[in-house]
């Protein structure tokens, strides 16, 4: 049976390589299992897994028990006999072949074919095969070149463009603000950006105030786009 593919290069790796290969990325690297981590932190869904799925029946069919397992055991998880991966994220297999349709395929399919999938194209028969190949490579570039951008026909599409480093930074962000919550925001972001730590004796200035609204000001704009993820995977969209 044929695996199903996914929209862009998104796959998760499990396995590093021996020697390097462009575009290929570590597992954590994949927008996929950003999109666990974020259901992993949503209380409602915790709840859910703990009360086999009560309250969110339909999503916890999908995705299943995301506390108790890690990610590689989740995404490996059969489901409808393949991958729980690949049921929720991977494309729908099409026809990947070329065929001659008869005047009934045509009835038959009464014109509802995904154009986006499949180009349906008429070839008179007294053409030479050097004319076939000019004519409908010319139709096939046009095609391909002036549609719009293919949409995933995934059972849970990726909803919008994503940055795999902010959603890292923002769930850190996230987590530490729950494990220490004493800690004001400027404090977390003391904790977690390297580059924007204050010493001792800078905070003993007379501006240091400045430095705290500017590091409150990225602590709340990470933490509000991890609360927003989690908020968009409870329902079944991400990033949210």
């Amino acid at each position: 049976m044929a695996l199903r593919h996914f929209m862009g290069d998104n796959h998760p790796l499990f396995r590093t390589p021996k020697t390097g290969a462009r575009g290929v990325y570590p597992y954590t690297d994949s927008i996929y299992y950003w999109w666990y981590e974020a259901l992993r932190r949503s209380s409602r869904y915790q709840r859910a897994c703990r009360n086999d799925g009560r309250g969110m029946a339909k999503l916890y069919a999908d995705f299943g028990d995301v506390v108790s397992n890690d990610f590689r055991a989740w995404w490996n998880e059969r489901v409808d006999g393949e991958q729980r991966g690949r049921y929720l994220f991977a494309e729908p297999i099409s026809a990947e072949h070329v065929a001659e349709l008869s005047p009934s395929d045509i009835l038959a399919w009464g014109g509802a074919w995904d154009r986006e999938e499949q180009l349906v194209v008429a070839i008179p028969r007294h053409y030479t095969l050097r004319h076939v190949k000019r004519y409908v490579g010319e139709i096939v570039r046009e095609a391909n070149g002036s549609r719009r951008k293919r949409k995933s026909r995934a059972l849970y599409p990726i909803a919008r463009k994503f940055n795999i480093h902010a959603m890292r930074t923002a769930f850190a962000y996230w987590d530490l603000a729950k494990a220490e919550p004493k800690l004001k925001r400027w404090q977390l972001c003391n904790q977690l950006d390297k580059g924007r730590q204050l010493s001792e004796e800078d905070l003993r200035t007379n501006y240091v105030w400045r430095d705290k609204q500017s590091m409150n000001t990225i602590a709340v704009r990470y933490i509000n786009l991890a609360d927003k993820l989690i908020k968009g995977a409870e329902k079944g969209i991400f990033p949210g």
